[in-house]
């Protein structure tokens, strides 16, 4: 079996033209852990928590 992946850095444009782009992302405010439904399941408990913190207004 064979794996082939491209790889390519990306830089940033503007002010900090030439600086990598690694490190950026979103960051976790919330943290949904496992339940035995949603292992034994299809994430019944981590959908029905990501439905109810959708259904909350911004900060």
């Amino acid at each position: 079996m064979d794996c082939r992946v491209a790889v390519r850095r990306a830089l940033r444009a503007g002010p900090n033209r030439g600086l990598p782009l690694e490190g950026l992302g979103a960051t976790a405010t919330h943290r949904h852990f496992p339940t035995r439904q949603d292992v034994l399941g299809v994430n019944e408990d981590m959908l029905i928590a990501a439905v109810t913190l959708l259904q909350q207004p911004p900060p």
